[in-house]
This record gives C-alpha cells, sequence and structure tokens, in this order.
C-alpha cells in the first residue's frame, strides 16, 4: 500500500521533467514514468477488497494510459491526486506523523546523510550528482514544492526509490528509522522557503 503510494506520488511530481506539450524531453526519466506506471498498476490488482478497489483501479488504468500518450503533466498530476485521495481515504493511510518531528535532528541527518547527492541547500548539486541518473532532486524547485506531499517525502525516505533498468535506487532505508524519516520531511520540503541546512 505504502509504496503504491509513494509511487503515485513520484509519478505526479517527476512526470513534467519526462514530458513537456506532448514530447519526451529526458528519455531516463519517461522511461522510468513507464515503468513505474506499470508497477502501480500491478500493486492495484493486489489491493485488499475495499469499496474503494475498483476506482482506484480504474484511475490506474488512466493514469497508465495518459503516460503511455504522453498526455499534458496537469492531467497526469490530476490523476494522481484522485487515486492519493482514494487511498488516504479508503484505506485509511496515516500520512502525517503523530508529534511534531525534531527539526534539529533532522538538520543534522540531512548534513550527514543527504548532502553528497542533494547538496548542502537542497538544490540537487552534491559531490556525487553528476554520476547519478536520474539526477538527485532539487528541493528548492518551487514547482516540485507545490506537487509534492510530506507523505510522499516519507514513503521515499523510509523505503528508497524502486530501482529500474533505466535508474539507479535511492537506498536509505537501512540506516533510517521511521521518526527519522519524519524529521527529514520538513527539511527536504522547506528548502524553498530559504530553511538553513545549517546545523549551527
Amino acid at each position: 500500500m505504502q509504496q503504491m503510494q509513494q509511487l503515485v506520488d513520484y509519478i505526479g511530481v517527476d512526470y513534467p521533467g519526462a514530458i513537456s506539450q506532448g514530447k519526451v524531453q529526458n528519455e531516463v526519466e519517461y522511461a522510468e514514468m513507464l515503468d513505474f506506471a506499470n508497477t502501480v498498476a500491478a500493486l492495484a490488482e493486489n489491493l485488499p477488497v475495499s469499496p474503494v478497489k475498483e476506482a482506484v483501479t480504474e484511475e490506474v488504468v488512466h493514469l497508465k494510459e495518459l503516460v503511455s500518450s504522453k498526455a499534458s503533466a496537469k492531467q497526469v498530476s490530476d490523476v494522481t491526486g484522485n487515486i492519493r485521495q482514494l487511498l488516504i481515504n479508503g484505506y485509511d493511510l496515516a500520512v502525517v506523523p503523530g508529534k511534531l518531528p525534531d527539526l534539529q535532528h533532522g538538520k543534522a541527518l540531512f548534513a550527514a546523510q543527504c548532502t553528497a547527492c542533494h547538496g548542502e541547500m537542497g538544490k540537487g548539486d552534491g559531490s556525487i550528482a553528476a554520476t547519478l541518473k536520474p539526477v538527485p532532486t532539487d528541493f528548492t524547485d518551487l514547482e516540485r514544492y507545490h506537487q509534492r506531499t510530506l507523505y510522499g517525502l516519507y514513503s521515499t525516505l523510509t523505503h528508497g526509490v524502486e530501482v529500474t533498468r533505466h535508474s539507479q535506487k535511492m537506498t536509505v532505508g537501512r540506516w533510517l528509522s521511521t521518526w527519522g524519516s519524519w524529521r527529514l520531511c520538513p527539511i527536504c520540503s522547506r528548502q524553498v522557503n530559504s530553511c538553513s541546512l545549517r546545523t549551527t
């Protein structure tokens, strides 16, 4: 369930970097979108019985069609938003932490574990960023900021990004606890608002 929600969010946020005005802008990103849409469809087939399962399945089929046909980013975003809400409401997913995360600990985690890829200020320009495909997320991107959710960040931080034949996997679960993920979420999310990553 969490993996499906994570991939749906990922598609909704990253699709504009793959397709613009019906044309492929980034072959690697687009191939990844196709792979993730197929994975979401497979996961949807195995969802537990629920009054929303049929609606989720229909939206997922629609999502696959949109990605395959290189539809507009808005169309894809609208459908991923629908799927997200169906999953949250139909399966009672907890999408916020039970208590306020420790931001200072989050800043320290980011400095220690994330800067090599995402850079000190979260711009996706870390020391090894150029060696990665796809490139690390720029957390200061205003458009992405408005599209992503804290739960989407949490899922990615907790479970990593699924490896495909077109991409490398971001693996964080081996060192990051559930609370570590929630502590990092506000740090990643607030870069666009000029939140300092310095721990002093």
